[in-house]
């Protein structure tokens, strides 16, 4: 069978733990905030593929210290994306194909 709708609560000790939720059926924020001691990091949707990141303080929102934006070039009528805000990813196929290129085994920028 298919879980149509899965939630979990992670504990990683030493007061670390993660919240996350999933559904086939509703409509989900598709959002990723991570919360410090120092602050938090909000990864706005769509999260795999954000255009926009915003930094808070420790008290959250909405005492923002930054915001950054990252504007995607679609390539205008070049290119037919499948997916919103896929054009984001180009910028890791052009690392990935550079390395490729120069017969590297893993990249100094996201190692494995």
């Amino acid at each position: 069978g298919t879980d149509v709708t899965v939630s979990a609560a992670l504990a990683y000790g030493a007061n670390r733990h993660a919240s996350i939720a999933t559904s086939l059926c509703a409509k989900l924020p598709n959002e990723l905030v991570v919360h410090g001691d120092a602050g938090s990091v909000k990864v706005h949707a769509p999260f795999w593929c954000p255009t926009r990141i915003t930094h808070y303080d420790a008290a959250f929102e909405p005492n923002v210290l930054a915001e950054h934006t990252y504007p995607l070039d679609d390539g205008g009528d070049a290119y037919t994306w499948n997916f919103h805000n896929s054009a984001g990813f180009q910028y890791e196929l052009a690392h990935v194909n550079a390395l490729v290129r120069a017969g590297a085994a893993e990249s100094d920028v996201m190692t494995h």
